[in-house]
């Protein structure tokens, strides 16, 4: 496995058992995890699910925009992250 797939299982097992208010971190972490994977849809899902929780959050405005851009949803990326 590779250390982004450990990431992904990590960010999981955290995600699951976060009893904070940081679930947004995670889910944004785990996002990039993803898109380094090439699995750039859950990528999007979990930045947009980081989005939910703190609406406006900057990394996880990014992580959405480089998700939508390997999508070629190069309209989609300029409006919602600008």
């Amino acid at each position: 496995k590779s250390q982004f797939d450990q990431a992904c299982v990590h960010y999981t097992n955290a995600i699951r058992d976060d009893r904070t208010v940081h679930g947004y971190v995670l889910y944004s972490n785990r996002s990039a995890a993803h898109v380094a994977l090439g699995k750039y849809a859950k990528g999007l899902e979990d930045a947009d699910r980081s989005l939910a929780l703190k609406p406006g959050w900057w990394r996880a405005r990014l992580r959405r925009g480089s998700a939508l851009r390997y999508l070629h949803r190069f309209w989609s990326a300029h409006f919602r992250c600008s």
